[in-house]
């Protein structure tokens, strides 16, 4: 459009000075003509805007990532004159649609329409909004453009999966006086359990057989059955990184982590609270299956946006929190205060599990490793996230 008004600039000044210094039926016509033709563009235009009618249609409005949604719109021309750019504009984002919606230059003839049906992916939780952000109808010189945006905005709700807890579970390295705790999806209260090497009187059934293959030595799991009861989760929503596609990948990766988390525990009627800094510090409280609800719909909306560390936030929580309790943490940006404060929630007699979402290309990956092996010879449970199925 920028050309065509440069192009038509140009024509006009030309025509301007023919006219000026030679005069005669044919500049005065070109003249008359570069004058007038604008105009009736431009009416011709308006008529469009006026006349022009289009549908939005789309199947729900609450998906879980993974879904398809199915998209269609359409665009009609009623009358006997020709729609010749029309230019549509979607507000979905790449990162969620994949680049289905882009821009669509259309020209309708009289008297038809033009239809487009779409099935767009939800590959991340979050909200977003879906659809056409704006119509333009621009003039056959290609130098106007008239917008129309619509009155209501179509938002979508993509929720978190909800996945089994046995995909959190980390492929533990050991040395003899390593433990890390897990979870194990069958096994209720007495679900965590620490791991050490095998002394003569242990039962075969304790026996952690894949591991004991991989380090050539017996190693058995040692149930905790006096787990407490009381279940604290921790998000650390901070900012993970600049590059918009990478920080969608692991929050997504977080938010599942800790949705299975509470859903396992909410499911098998333990008292759950969420412990997150969103403006403000927030408190979330659950006991039952049905509180989950208001649980899932924080994990669909949330954004990564704190300026609060996880050690802070623990500390914020625990210090008028005199119950003992069983801890859950869960970051993409582990550092040493982090470990220093699960360290002291530790020997304050909680049990204490750090869930890591790693990234694949980290510069502080020797430190953060380093971190990582400090926390579980600890005995703090280390659960890392690389990827879920």
């Amino acid at each position: 459009m920028k050309k065509s008004r440069i192009v038509y600039i140009c024509i006009f000044v030309m025509a301007l000075i023919n006219v000026y210094f030679s005069g005669g039926f044919l500049p005065w016509t070109l003249f008359n003509a570069c004058i007038i033709l604008p105009i009736v563009s431009l009416l011709y235009s308006l008529y469009i805007y006026l006349r022009f009618k289009y549908v939005e249609e789309r199947e729900g409005r609450y998906f879980v990532k993974g879904d398809n949604m199915k998209y269609k719109f359409s665009i009609s021309n009623e009358d006997i004159l020709i729609y010749p750019y029309i230019n549509i504009k979607f507000f979905a984002s790449e990162v969620l649609c994949n680049k289905h919606l882009e821009e669509k230059l259309l020209t309708v003839t009289p008297f038809s329409s033009k239809t487009f049906e779409l099935s767009i992916e939800c590959k991340f939780r979050g909200v977003y909004e879906v659809g056409i952000s704006s119509i333009e109808i621009v003039d056959f010189l290609n130098i106007f453009c008239l917008r129309y945006k619509p009155n209501e905005t179509k938002q979508i709700v993509v929720y978190p999966r909800i996945v089994p807890i046995s995909y959190f579970q980390t492929e533990e390295t050991f040395q003899s006086d390593l433990k890390t705790s897990t979870i194990s999806a069958s096994q209720g209260k007495s679900s965590f359990y620490n791991l050490r090497e095998y002394v003569t009187g242990d039962s075969l059934k304790s026996v952690h057989w894949k591991l004991s293959s991989k380090f050539y030595n017996w190693i058995v799991k040692t149930y905790d059955s006096h787990m407490e009861e009381n279940i604290v989760l921790f998000m650390d929503l901070r900012k993970v990184t600049d590059n918009t596609e990478e920080a969608i990948v692991i929050e997504d990766k977080l938010i599942e982590a800790v949705t299975s988390v509470s859903n396992y525990f909410l499911q098998s009627w333990f008292p759950v609270t969420l412990f997150y800094y969103d403006n403000k510090f927030i408190r979330v409280d659950g006991n039952n299956p049905v509180d989950f609800n208001s649980f899932y719909n924080i994990f669909a909306k949330i954004q990564f946006n704190s300026s609060v560390p996880l050690d802070k936030l623990i500390q914020a929580f625990m210090e008028n929190y005199k119950q003992k309790s069983t801890i859950f943490a869960f970051t993409a940006l582990p550092d040493s205060e982090i470990y220093d404060k699960m360290l002291i929630e530790k020997e304050n007699g909680n049990m204490v599990n750090l869930f890591y979402v790693k990234k694949n290309k980290d510069i502080h990956e020797e430190v953060v490793e380093a971190i990582i092996d400090k926390s579980a010879k600890a005995g703090i449970g280390v659960h890392i996230i690389e990827d879920v199925a």
